[in-house]
C-alpha cells in the first residue's frame, strides 16, 4: 500500500507546481535510495525460466479453474506458503497466474514437490537482496505449446524496470485448437497514459493474432478512471468480457477507489460456471486478494 501512498504524493506535489518542487526532488530522492535499498535491477531482455513438471498434454475436461493473484514477493512468508496450500487444496485450480513472483527455492520445490505442475516464468528485474529474479509465473497441470515472454517498451520512473508479460498456448481437445493465456502486470508509476497504452497495445495485437478462445488476467494497476476506461476499451475490441465478482468485487484490490486485478475471457468461445467467481476476502498474506473462476470450454 505505501508505492500507492507515493504515487498519491506525486500526484499532489505535481500539481501544487513550482513551489512544491523540493518537496516533489526530496520525494524522487526516497523513492530512489527505497528502489535500490532493495537491489533492484532492470531485466531488459526478455526471456523464459522453466519448470517441466507437466502431467498431461491437453485439456480434456472442458473445464478450467482459473487462479490469478499478485503476491507481492511473499514466497518467504510461512503465512503465504500456508494460504497458498489451502487455496489450491479448497479451489483445486489446474491453471495458476501469479504476479510479482520471487522465484526462489522454495516456491520451485512447492511447485514440484506439493502440487506436481509445472510452471513458465517471465522475469522482470533481478532482486540482488535475495540473488533471485522475479515477475510473472503460470503454471499449470497442463504442458504449454508455447510459452513467450514480453517485456513492456516502456519503464517505471527512476528505476527504469519494465513490466512483464507471458503468454502461453494449450491444446485444448482437438489439436487445432488452442487456448491463450495472458499473465500481465502492467506499467505503474507513469502519470500519462502514453506507456500503460503501449504495452496494452502490444498485448492486443498477440490476442488479435490467435485464433481461439482466450484467457488475460493479472494486475494491470488501473488505478485511474483513464486507465480503466482505456483497457475497456481494448477489451471490447477485442470481444473480451470481465468476470464480475458481485458481492465480492469490494475485496478485490484497489488504488484511489479503482479495480487493479482483472479476470478477461473470450466472450463466445468461454463461459462462467455459475457462482464459481470468488475473490478470496480471508487471505491477508497479500497486499492483493486472489481472484478465482471456474470457466467453461464452449465446444
Amino acid at each position: 500500500m505505501a508505492v500507492y501512498f507515493l504515487l498519491e504524493v506525486t500526484l499532489i506535489v505535481r500539481k501544487k507546481g513550482p513551489a512544491k518542487m523540493k518537496i516533489r526532488k526530496l520525494f524522487v530522492i526516497f523513492l530512489v535510495i527505497f528502489i535500490f535499498g532493495c537491489g533492484y535491477i532492470s531485466v531488459r531482455t526478455p526471456f523464459i525460466l522453466s519448470g517441466n513438471n507437466y502431467q498431461v498434454q491437453s485439456i480434456n475436461e472442458g473445464k478450467l479453474r482459473i487462479l490469478s493473484w499478485n503476491i507481492h514477493k511473499n514466497v518467504n512468508d510461512i503465512n503465504w506458503k500456508n494460504d497458498f496450500i489451502k487455496i489450491v487444496s479448497e479451489k483445486n485450480p489446474n491453471v495458476i497466474l501469479l504476479q510479482e513472483v520471487r522465484l526462489e527455492m522454495n516456491i520451485i520445490k512447492l511447485f514440484k514437490d506439493n502440487l506436481q505442475m509445472g510452471w513458465e516464468f517471465s522475469p522482470n528485474l533481478f532482486q540482488g537482496k535475495y540473488d533471485a529474479y522475479a515477475g510473472v509465473m503460470t503454471a499449470s497441470y497442463i504442458r504449454p505449446t508455447m510459452a513467450k515472454p514480453a517485456l513492456s517498451s516502456g519503464t517505471e520512473p527512476f528505476t527504469k524496470i519494465p513490466k512483464p508479460v507471458l503468454f502461453t498456448r494449450y491444446n485444448i481437445g482437438l489439436e487445432t485448437r488452442k487456448l491463450l493465456i495472458v499473465n500481465i502486470h502492467c506499467i505503474n508509476f507513469k502519470i500519462d497514459l502514453n506507456e500503460f497504452k503501449e504495452q496494452i497495445r502490444y498485448v492486443a495485437g498477440e490476442v488479435m493474432a490467435h485464433d481461439g478462445p482466450v484467457i488475460m488476467a493479472g494486475d494491470f494497476n488501473t488505478w485511474s478512471k483513464n486507465r480503466l476506461e482505456h483497457l475497456d476499451t481494448i477489451v471490447k475490441e477485442l470481444e473480451l468480457v470481465k468476470i464480475t465478482f458481485s458481492s465480492k468485487s469490494n475485496y478485490v484490490k484497489t488504488a484511489f477507489g479503482n479495480p487493479l486485478d482483472h479476470i478477461f475471457i473470450s466472450k463466445e468461445k468461454l463461459e462462467v460456471v455459475k457462482g464459481s467467481e470468488d475473490v478470496l476476502a480471508d487471505i491477508n498474506s497479500s497486499d492483493h486478494k486472489p481472484l478465482f473462476v471456474e470457466l467453461r470450454v464452449l465446444q
